[in-house]
C-alpha cells in the first residue's frame, strides 16, 4: 500500500490548475496565502500575501498564470519549465482561468460581483451585462466565439 505524507505546511494550501510538468495554486501563510507555481524543479512563491494562481495555459514563451493579488487581477508570464519571467498586477477583480488569448474572472462592481473578460491579444476589458451579480469560471474559445461557464446569480 502506498503511503501519503503531507506537510503541515501545505495543509490548505491547493493547486488550481496543471499542465505537463507545471502546477499553479496558492500556498496558506500566516496571515493568508501566497501565488504558487509548482515544478519538478521546485516552487516558486510569487507574491505577498493575499494573492493566488487559479489558471495555466501555454504559450509560445511557455505559460501564462492568472489569479488575483489582493484586489487586482494578476497575471504571471512562466518559460517553457515554469520558471517566472515576468508579472503584471492591475485592475481590479479576479481571474479564475485563462487560454492564453483571453482571461476570465469577475470584478466587484457597484451592484457586487460582474462577470469580465480580457482580451490578451487586443489589450481589451469586457464587463459582462448580467441582470444579477455573476461571474466566469472557464471558457473555451472556437471559430471566433468566445464561450463561458460561470455563475450568475
Amino acid at each position: 500500500m502506498a503511503s501519503c505524507w503531507i506537510p503541515s505546511t501545505l495543509l490548505g494550501s491547493a493547486l488550481f490548475a496543471g499542465l505537463g510538468k507545471v502546477a499553479v495554486g496558492r500556498l496558506l501563510v500566516e496571515g493568508g496565502h501566497q501565488a504558487l507555481v509548482v515544478t519538478q524543479e521546485g516552487a516558486h512563491i510569487l507574491a505577498k500575501t493575499d494573492s493566488a494562481l487559479y489558471g495555466l495555459a501555454r504559450t509560445p514563451e511557455g505559460f501564462l498564470a492568472v489569479g488575483h493579488l489582493g484586489k487586482s487581477l494578476l497575471r504571471v508570464g512562466l518559460d517553457p519549465n515554469g520558471k517566472p519571467l515576468w508579472a503584471e498586477a492591475g485592475g481590479q477583480g479576479i481571474l479564475w482561468g485563462t487560454d492564453g488569448r483571453f482571461a476570465w474572472g469577475g470584478y466587484m462592481g457597484p451592484g457586487g460581483w460582474e462577470a469580465l473578460v480580457l482580451d490578451l491579444r487586443e489589450e481589451r476589458a469586457f464587463r459582462l451585462p448580467f441582470s444579477g451579480q455573476g461571474y466566469a469560471y472557464g471558457g473555451l474559445y472556437r471559430q471566433g466565439v468566445l464561450f463561458l461557464v460561470g455563475r450568475v446569480e
